[in-house]
């Protein structure tokens, strides 16, 4: 799965830079994929760990991964250029000098671009901005420009198609996954005050009924909070380049109890490592569900599916003898116990009937998404930089009260 992920940054960063012929003395601005920014995977990707020395790209010059950058055909052998890259809405001005080996060869000199990290975790809406391109070599200096769309934080791309190629970045995902934002302890010590476990202890006690009880009083929680899901979907640009997903960062999934099968997942999974235990995301092309780790040595997973958060399910008339024995019937809540049960027998299900499709060919939209290896690779989480108070349980059912009276 390491492997994966690297591949997939390494063809994406390729596929951003043209080698189209272009004339002597011309030069082409690169600006992202289309003329569009993904905040979310500037961030992701910003600290990526990764060898490229090996990589076949002898034709792209300076940050091997940039977003930014010219398309420059040589004029001479070892052609000394300076490249500068500026736009005072999100990066300082980036520069970068160097030599073009072969001349009528066409290169892409991209400059490590100085990000405004602030400002790209806080884009909330898309945004058109000026970008500026300048290109010293000795025979002058070439001015060029572009408006480039920097895209909601809250918009994550799932694909970009270049030529005859389409290149899964669904891995830029796992940057919604933080698990040191703020919230998850408070919503750990409202889970606690519930009752249902009076610690979260990961795998300190060696038994899967104790990490079920944990995944449960979280479910519980989620469940009291009234947190709601909906179908997961493609969010359209009007580009056919570009698949994206909307992402609701953990805070607006937390505060506003709306959710897509996708936000929920990242909300429970990230809950999950806040308390010790470890657990992927299983994607598939519509849908998005939770696989968790059974033990500390990763070889069982429960699969539940969050898209059955709060939903009016029966009271199964058989349950699982795990899940029976892991909960006590005193700690069954009346709504968070049947849908809890029914999530991991649809889980179960789903996953027994498309388990060829995981281990099917690269790219058909079905994997699992460790955020423990992706954080290994270097894929870093979207920070908090939000404003927003924590709404916390107590004060939901002071409201509910008010409203009744």
């Amino acid at each position: 799965m390491f492997n994966r992920y690297l591949h997939l940054i390494l063809s994406l960063a390729f596929a951003t830079c043209s080698n189209e012929p272009i004339a002597a003395f011309e030069v082409r601005p690169i600006a992202g994929w289309d003329q569009q920014i993904f905040p979310s995977y500037v961030i992701a990707t910003a600290s990526i760990k990764s060898n490229l020395e090996d990589a076949e790209t002898d034709s792209v010059l300076g940050d091997r991964r940039g977003m930014f950058g010219v398309s420059i055909e040589a004029t001479s052998d070892d052609q000394l250029v300076e490249v500068a890259i500026s736009c005072s809405d999100f990066f300082e001005p980036s520069t970068v000098s160097v030599r073009l080996p072969i001349k009528g060869k066409t290169y892409s000199v991209m400059p490590k671009i100085k990000y405004q990290y602030d400002r790209l975790s806080q884009c909330e809406h898309a945004i058109p901005t000026f970008v500026t391109f300048r290109v010293t070599t000795l025979e002058g200096v070439e001015e060029l420009s572009a408006t480039v769309t920097f895209h909601s934080i809250q918009s994550c791309p799932i694909f970009f198609r270049s030529q005859d190629r389409s290149i899964d970045t669904t891995f830029a995902i796992a940057s919604y996954i933080n698990i040191e934002h703020p919230y998850l302890d408070l919503l750990l010590r409202e889970a606690i005050e519930f009752g249902i476990v009076d610690r979260f202890s990961g795998y300190k006690i060696k038994d899967r009924y104790s990490v079920i009880r944990q995944a449960y009083a979280l479910w519980d929680l989620i469940v009291a909070r009234d947190t709601r899901c909906s179908d997961l979907g493609t969010s359209g640009l009007g580009i056919d380049s570009i698949g994206t997903v909307r992402i609701r960062l953990l805070e607006e999934t937390i505060n506003s109890a709306q959710a897509s099968s996708l936000d929920a997942s990242i909300l429970l999974v990230a809950l999950l490592h806040k308390a010790g235990l470890d657990a992927v995301l299983v994607m598939e092309p519509d849908h998005c569900y939770v696989g968790l780790f059974l033990d500390a040595t990763r070889e069982r997973l429960l699969y539940l599916d969050p898209s059955l958060l709060g939903t009016e399910s029966e009271e199964p008339e058989q349950v699982d003898p795990v899940l029976a024995k892991a909960i006590a019937e005193d700690d069954r809540d009346e709504y968070s116990w049947p849908c809890f049960v029914e999530s991991v027998v649809q889980g179960q299900k789903r996953m027994k009937s498309t388990r060829e499709m995981f281990d099917g060919k690269p790219g058909n939209g079905y994997f699992f998404l460790d955020v423990t290896e992706a954080r290994k690779l270097g894929i870093l989480a979207i920070p908090f930089t939000s404003e927003e108070e924590f709404f916390a349980y107590s004060e939901y059912e002071f409201e509910e009260e008010s409203e009744e009276e």
